[in-house]
């Protein structure tokens, strides 16, 4: 996963700006910090949006949320990845309102959990998910800020997730603000 992370975060953007489609995105996810607070600890998170068209683009996002669980007794870590195909109704327009975008696509959530004094870990899976994400776009200049709605959504029985950021629901509401640069 850190070779993937590394390669999406590196890739050469020249290559990128030679395919004739304005619209590239590298962003800080702000969603996953809501949901580290929400969660009793911290969270960060990064995404790339790689524009096929006006109108259709991929998402790779990555968030990060270390908690101090309280209820559980445990230190849990989850570490999100997901791939998302969007859609821009207006396409990808200048304009400071670039307009409304929806996107879906899968992920998995790597759970770790961990003696909050000794460190031994105590639980470590994966829990896949379906994610559903409705924002809206603005531009100024090359900057681009979007508020966002997502909702992951887990293939599994959530009751081994009980450890995790979906410890009280059946799925995780994501709600937040990017905050990037197009390229």
């Amino acid at each position: 996963m850190r070779k993937l992370l590394l390669f999406c975060l590196f890739f050469p953007a020249s290559f990128l700006a030679n395919t004739n489609v304005a619209g590239h995105c590298l962003a800080v996810d702000l969603g996953w910090t809501t949901e580290g607070i929400v969660n009793q600890g911290i969270g960060w998170g990064i995404l790339l949006d790689l524009s096929f068209s006006p109108h259709l683009y991929a998402r790779l996002r990555h968030g990060v949320v270390e908690t101090d669980k309280a209820i559980v007794g445990k230190r849990v870590g989850n570490y999100v990845s997901s791939l998302l195909v969007g859609y821009r109704p207006w396409g990808d327009s200048r304009a400071w309102f670039s307009g409304i975008y929806i996107a879906t696509g899968f992920g998995y959530d790597q759970v770790i959990t961990a003696d909050p004094v000794s460190g031994a870990v105590a639980d470590h899976f994966l829990l896949p998910f379906a994610d559903f994400s409705l924002g809206y776009r603005f531009l100024i200049g090359r900057v681009v800020i979007e508020p966002y709605v997502s909702i992951l959504l887990p293939f599994v029985e959530p009751e081994r997730s009980k450890t995790g950021i979906a410890m009280y629901t059946r799925h995780v509401d994501l709600e937040g603000i990017s905050i990037g640069i197009l390229f």
